[in-house]
């Protein structure tokens, strides 16, 4: 676990309690003490007497803040917060918790307050901040598990000499945006009264030290309501005695905030809906795949067309409800005199986010609309559009809720649509920041073009998503460097690692391996086919959070973050006619089920834009079946991707297979036949009518070029280094 600013907390199972939050946003000082010793005293985790070790000493670092006023006044001012102000006007604070790498976040030993904040101001201030650090011997109590975040320390017997104020040497304390990796000067003032921090409720967020950024933000969301009419503005005043029949169509509703990343404050009024029955309502709604938005940049590269981003605000409060639906009083919507005894409700018209079938409504919202204005919707590839003309795709876009991307054979295509989008919606334009960077789905885009537009090539990462997540989860990443993602040939059997952990350990354990496998899947969802593998098999113990699995899952995001600037490149360079792919398999890996695990990637304009790891659903008797199946899944994906990327006319040509083993790829050409094969004869046949009806083309290829070699099995750290160049060879 790790705490609101990013740290790890030994044996905290929850996130902190909203008493805590009102105390950060209060600044009181008595109240935080409280607040955390509650917290602690409730969440901390007491490790079983098998699990208990030996006391060991630990090296603890401290830093003292020493603050140096040139105006005496303004010192006597400044309210104190757990520091000490010596006789001749000097304040000091000892804080713990030293930030580690590039994030400068500094909490109170004391108290727990944050010292410093994402979101601190840049302007210079007059306060000299001064900086010492002293490295001391402290006998810790510390009781360890196989997990190093399951340590219970005691923190009273921490004791440290901080060193004398004119030791001290005068120095900037800078505050590091994790994102950005900018730096910015941190005033004193923000120090004792931080106002970056994400409110949890309307009342903190009303009442903190940045209430008129979240006001201001409260009302924008208000407005954009009264823009689209969400509900009646008449107010209904309900008697939950006689109108009973109103109750099951009632929504409540809550507030959420956010910073995001160019440091705009962000509010959005939700509807509470894990408290409504949505078992009767159809709530599905399809959205853009992750292959089909990278298919997307890639084609947008090899044909030189126009790319285009946006957004739209507030997608869901377009969309009609077709039901009766309520909501009560939202918090900050004015003052209503209500009658003794009566509720005021309104009668809800349009789709509010946090409701199960706002998304649907809104998808069949902009579908209904993009067909009405020529563009044609194909269900076989979710939420893509194309627009045609004579004959010839002209534009094609893709939309991920309210995130849309499109690419054009002519600026005039994209001048169209964004027209007719803006006569229906409030559309923003996404452009890239001051450092060239385009965030797309969680990744960053660096968009080369032509003088006249066109685009070059585009480079596609996901470095600001990696630091954010190894921020927020407090991952040590500063250990040594790793070359593989896994330890080579690592393969784990719980019959052989029994577990040991009480059940409330265990629980603490699982919520934080499956944080951390959540956002790595998504990495190698998006950008990473390389590590595709590791995450996959770790993702199998998420229940079963053993210390040797422990170590690998940690192992990954060490080298996820020394490996954050690995792009995949798109690009005009060479031919771009047809989807060159390559499947492997790894026989019989898994060493409880003796199940293979198969894997393929696919490439097109110099770059990965598809891949897959996966057991098989049986069990293979020999090699050359596990390798039919890695081409059974392959061509089972080709079926459908090969059609979008015609449909798209960016491939002319068929797609070609490239497998390593000859057998299979006899047994498919030639048709070859033994007793052994007759019981997965059926999925052969699968297999060799697509290439006698001509589907795909296949060739041999050596191991050493096998690119899905990675997506099966953990290879050593020469043939991991190889394969990695040939997948991402802009990084070569």
């Amino acid at each position: 676990m790790q705490s609101e600013f990013g740290h790890p907390i030994s044996g905290v199972a929850e996130p902190h309690s909203d008493a805590l939050e009102e105390a950060v946003v209060a600044g009181n000082v008595a109240m935080l003490s409280k607040a955390h010793a509650a917290q602690s005293k409730k969440k901390r985790f007491i490790p079983s007497r098998s699990q208990k070790k030996k006391k060991v000493s630990k090296i603890i670092k401290v830093v003292t803040l020493t603050i140096e006023n040139d105006v005496p006044s303004t010192v006597s001012s400044i309210p104190s917060n757990g520091q000490t102000k010596s006789s001749d006007g000097i304040v000091e604070a000892v804080v713990s918790g030293v930030p580690h790498d590039k994030n400068q976040i500094l909490t109170s030993s004391q108290t727990g307050h944050p010292l410093s904040h994402d979101t601190f101001s840049s302007d210079p201030d007059p306060v000299r901040i001064i900086t010492h650090e002293v490295r001391a011997t402290h006998e810790v109590s510390r009781s360890t598990t196989g997990h190093a975040n399951a340590q219970v320390i005691n923190r009273e017997q921490i004791t440290a000499d901080a060193g004398k104020v004119g030791e001290c040497q005068p120095e900037e304390l800078l505050r590091v945006d994790r994102t950005t990796l900018k730096s910015f000067k941190v005033r004193f003032t923000e120090l004792l009264n931080p106002t970056g921090v994400i409110p949890r409720s309307f009342k903190a967020a009303v009442n903190g030290a940045s209430k008129k950024e979240w006001l201001d933000a409260i009302a924008s969301e208000y407005d954009s309501h009264a823009t689209n009419v969400t509900w009646d503005p008449e107010p209904i005043f309900m008697d939950p005695k006689k109108d009973k029949h109103l109750l099951s169509k009632l929504l409540r509703t809550k507030w959420v905030f956010d910073i995001k990343a160019d440091q705009r404050y962000k509010a959005r009024l939700v509807a509470r809906g894990d408290l409504i029955d949505t078992s009767m309502e159809e709530t599905y709604s399809p959205t853009l795949r992750p292959e089909l938005a990278r298919a997307l940049l890639a084609m947008a590269a090899a044909k030189g067309w126009y790319f285009a981003q946006y957004d739209f605000k507030t997608a869901y409060l377009y969309g009609v409800l077709p039901n009766e639906l309520y909501i009560y009083h939202p918090e900050g919507y004015g003052n209503v005199e209500c009658p003794p005894g009566k509720k005021v409700i309104y009668r809800l018209k349009k789709g509010l986010y946090g409701y199960p079938g706002a998304g649907r409504i809104w998808w069949e919202t902009i579908k209904s609309y993009l067909t009405s204005i020529g563009l044609i919707a194909n269900d076989a590839f979710p939420s893509t559009y194309e627009l045609i003309e004579n004959g010839e795709v002209v534009l094609s876009m893709g939309i991920f809720v309210d995130d849309c991307a499109c690419i054009a054979k002519h600026p005039k295509y994209l001048k169209f649509l964004e027209e007719k989008l803006r006569e229906n919606f409030v559309l923003k334009q996404i452009t890239a920041d001051e450092d060239g960077i385009q965030r797309l789905l969680g990744m960053d885009l660096v968009i080369s073009r032509n003088s006249d537009g066109k685009v070059h090539d585009i480079k596609v990462s996901q470095a600001s998503y990696i630091r954010k997540f190894v921020g927020d989860l407090g991952v040590d990443v500063d250990g040594k460097k790793v070359k593989t993602p896994l330890t080579p040939g690592f393969y784990f059997d719980m019959s052989q690692n029994p577990l040991e952990a009480t059940e409330k350990s265990l629980e603490v354990h699982v919520k934080r391996f499956r944080k951390i496998v959540g956002a790595l899947l998504y990495v190698a969802l998006m950008t990473r086919p390389d590590i595709a593998y590791a995450v996959n098999y770790i993702a199998r113990y998420c229940t079963y959070p053993h210390p040797v699995v422990y170590d690998q899952l940690i192992r990954i995001v060490q080298f996820v973050f020394q490996t954050q600037d690995v792009v995949i490149c798109y690009n005009g360079v060479g031919p771009n006619d047809r989807l060159v792919c390559y499947s492997d398999s790894d026989y019989a890996q898994d060493v409880e089920s003796r199940k293979s695990m198969n894997g393929f990637v696919i490439m097109y304009a110099s770059g990965p834009i598809n891949w897959k790891s996966k057991y098989t659903p049986l069990v293979c008797q020999s090699s050359t079946e596990a390798e039919l199946q890695a081409i059974v899944l392959l061509t089972n994906e080709l079926t459908w991707y090969q059609e979008f990327m015609t449909v798209n006319q960016a491939v002319t040509t068929k797609p070609l297979l490239r497998v390593d083993n000859q057998s299979a790829i006899d047994t498919i050409v030639y048709g070859n036949f033994s007793p052994k094969s007759k019981h997965y004869a059926v999925r052969n046949e699968v297999v060799k009518e697509r290439f006698r009806t001509g589907e795909f083309d296949i060739e041999h290829v050596g191991t050493s070029e096998q690119l899905a070699d990675v997506l099966t099995k953990p290879v050593t750290t020469v043939i991991h280094d190889t394969i990695r160049q040939l997948i991402f060879p802009s990084n070569a």
